[in-house]
């Protein structure tokens, strides 16, 4: 049933506690009363009342105050974020806090009730992993009600990725020490406030959740550690931070994606995380890799920032892991160890491994174009968009070669716990190197290694045996004792990727090595009869040359395929 505005806009006397009439005492309500006649007359229709209710909201918003206690407590600094018609910063100062508030200017009706209030009201929009304006003051407590800033009934409603950025720059800029933050949302399309991820989520950080109020009283699990100078230049745009007491967390070789550190540039999170150290000091832009004891890491810009006057801080939880945020990939992983999709019959291991690989296929296209330049290796943000295709959410699919694929499907099997290493093998057919990387796999039951192959949808078994078949078998045996085999089918030929086998891989680089054997460098295993390391990539570079620069120490070991 439609609902009608009261005939006074709920002012009078009547429509009004006692406890909320002294509060409002000397509040000119004939001049609210003229500002609502005024829109009234320009109202849009259906649902619109309530906006019109001016008594109902002065009723509704002292019921936040009285649910905050600020009717009873010392005189607090509070910021009110969306604030609308103001009545709650109005309230506020009214009970002698000093409040503040923030919220665009498009709507008239709101822009006369805060001057005639006399609400001291910032115009800003706030807008995701975007900044608030600096108020000059940090607020004991910053409320946010009805909130419709978080992308509300959009595809883009916030995440718990926006919301931990929001929570982290309101408790590194905005929030004094012990403030506290309280939120009141309105459901969305679903017919929920929030969905079950983002509950835990808040929940999880601290947060008391009743109903659509989520209320924290402290935000100390959001607050940054600030880095201090001086970082180590440590080749072209790359610099070091020592992070000895992270080390536990950190990515490693076996470990490619375990770190959930977040990198911020004054107010601005950097990325991608887990890059390459390669990739952080050729090409910089705000990437960085948690490795080990110390932070790989490049400025925004590519300036040096032990002097260009920015602070860099760290904090932990955030988007650098997996998927846009870790519970959505939770959603992810589920699906891979459940679903029975296409896969084809065996155990759960091998299932698992076919759903995982038909995945990455499915939901990426293999393209090196200058959209691939610009995300390919942000396996984060790659895993958050296939995961969104997969579920019909994204009509396009990310643009990705050989290597993001692999490094793609290596994080889900980190976060599935099956043990793999990322491998390359290379070629000097027909007149440089060539290379295609894949994943090998650790099968627990027998330890052995098997390659899985996301660019094609292929594993790589023995010819005459059909036993699995790790990468260094494309050197000890070579290309013609190593076939791909998928849904039943078996051959190169048969899969029409002779194209690939052409290429006579002869060499391979362990890139994750395996503490098991001893390999502590990067190793690659080559067929000197078949391979030169000497020779070119399409660029000039040498393929020796082009090792040590790629991973500063790397052994060659020289073994012989049988003739």
């Amino acid at each position: 049933m439609a609902t009608t505005a009261p005939t006074d806009g709920g002012l009078a006397d009547t429509d009004l506690p006692a406890e909320l009439r002294a509060v409002i005492t000397g509040l000119d309500l004939t001049r609210l009363r003229e500002i609502r006649e005024r829109h009234r007359a320009a109202a849009p229709g259906h649902g619109y009342s309530k906006y019109l209710d001016f008594g109902g909201q002065l009723v509704e918003k002292f019921a936040h105050v009285r649910r905050l206690q600020l009717a009873r407590q010392p005189h607090r600094s509070v910021l009110d974020l969306g604030t609308g018609s103001g009545f709650f910063p109005y309230l506020c100062g009214r009970l002698g806090h000093r409040a503040a508030a923030l919220d665009v200017d498009d709507t008239p009706m709101y822009d006369e009730l805060v001057a005639a209030l006399g609400v001291n009201r910032r115009v800003h929009r706030i807008e995701a992993l975007s900044p608030l304006p600096d108020f000059g003051v940090r607020f004991d407590l910053v409320t946010a009600f009805q909130i419709c800033f978080n992308g509300h009934k959009t595809p883009q409603v916030w995440t718990a990725v926006e919301w931990r950025w929001f929570l982290e720059h309101l408790a590194s800029r905005h929030l004094a020490p012990g403030g506290a933050v309280f939120l009141a949302f309105n459901d969305e399309a679903d017919g929920r406030p929030y969905t079950p991820e983002l509950r835990r989520f808040f929940e999880e950080h601290g947060a008391s959740v009743q109903g659509p109020f989520v209320h924290f009283s402290s935000l100390d699990r959001f607050r940054r550690e600030i880095l201090e100078r001086p970082f180590a230049p440590s080749g072209q745009l790359a610099f070091t931070a020592a992070l000895p007491a992270h080390e536990a967390g950190s990515d490693g070789p076996e470990t490619l994606f375990r770190s959930d550190l977040v990198l911020h540039e004054d107010d601005m999170p950097l990325g991608p995380a887990h890059q390459r150290h390669s990739l952080v000091r050729e090409f910089g832009a705000g990437r960085y890799s948690h490795w080990g004891a110390a932070l790989w890491f490049s400025s925004s810009d590519g300036t040096d920032p032990n002097t260009n006057g920015r602070r860099y801080a760290i904090s932990f939880g955030g988007a650098a892991q997996l998927g846009r945020e870790g519970y959505e990939l939770d959603e992810l992983l589920a699906w891979l160890r459940e679903s029975p999709g296409a896969a084809p019959p065996g155990d759960g291991h091998e299932a698992m491994l076919w759903r995982a690989l038909d995945f990455i296929t499915a939901n990426s296209e293999h393209r090196i174009d200058g959209d691939h330049d610009r995300y390919a290796y942000d396996t984060p943000r790659v895993l958050h968009w296939m995961w969104a295709h997969q579920r019909g959410l994204s009509q396009g699919r990310p643009h990705l070669s050989c290597g993001p694929r692999a490094y793609a499907l290596k994080a889900l099997l980190d976060r599935l716990e099956l043990t793999s290493r990322l491998v390359q093998v290379f070629s000097t057919r027909p007149a440089s190197v060539g290379a295609h990387r894949f994943v090998e796999v650790l099968d627990p039951r027998d330890g052995t290694w098997s390659c899985w192959d996301p660019d094609h949808a292929v594993r790589y078994v023995q010819a005459g045996s059909g036993l699995p078949a790790g990468a260094d078998a494309f050197v000890l045996l070579g290309p013609q004792h190593v076939v791909p085999e998928r849904r039943g089918e078996r051959g190169w030929e048969a899969l029409q990727l002779a194209w690939l086998r052409d290429h006579d891989f002869a060499a391979v680089l362990f890139e994750a090595v395996d503490r098991a054997i001893g390999m502590r460098d990067p190793v690659i295993l080559v067929d000197p009869l078949r391979f030169d390391p000497g020779r070119a990539f399409d660029d000039g570079e040498r393929f020796d040359a082009w090792a040590r620069r790629m991973f500063g120490c790397c052994r060659f070991v020289p073994v012989a395929a049988p003739r």
